[in-house]
This record gives C-alpha cells, sequence and structure tokens, in this order.
C-alpha cells in the first residue's frame, strides 16, 4: 500500500492519537475510516441533491406527491 505524507493542526494529530489509543487501533486506521465516512457522506449529498432536483422536476413537494407519483 502506497505511503502518503499529511500535514494537519497539532489538534488534530493529538486527536488522532487519542482516538487510535482509545479504540486500540492505528492512526492510519483511525484516518482511513474518516475518509471511508467522509467519501459516504459526500455521495450520500450527491444522491439527496439528485433526488432533490428530479422531485422538483416532478413537481413532488410533500410525502402525498409521492403516494400518488408511486401508484
Amino acid at each position: 500500500m502506497p505511503i502518503i505524507s499529511l500535514s494537519l493542526p497539532e489538534k488534530d494529530i493529538a486527536l488522532v492519537k487519542s482516538l487510535a489509543v482509545e479504540q486500540n487501533r492505528s492512526r492510519s486506521q483511525i484516518i482511513k475510516e474518516a475518509l471511508a465516512v467522509y467519501s459516504f457522506e459526500q455521495t450520500w449529498q450527491e444522491l439527496r441533491l439528485t433526488g432533490d432536483r428530479i422531485a422538483k422536476q416532478m413537481g413532488i413537494e410533500s410525502d402525498d406527491d409521492v403516494q400518488q407519483v408511486a401508484g
């Protein structure tokens, strides 16, 4: 696995170290998980925005509208 260098403020380094000790995990594992969570949240946000855009195009404004479209 490639190694990267990462610059963080001291407070963030302390947080990563603290979480690693508390969870008996490596700092790399903590940062990998944080990146995975960030990626998931970005994907979820994109899906929500796409859903909002499609709902607007379809004139869906409420749960009742969803029920009518769903049949």
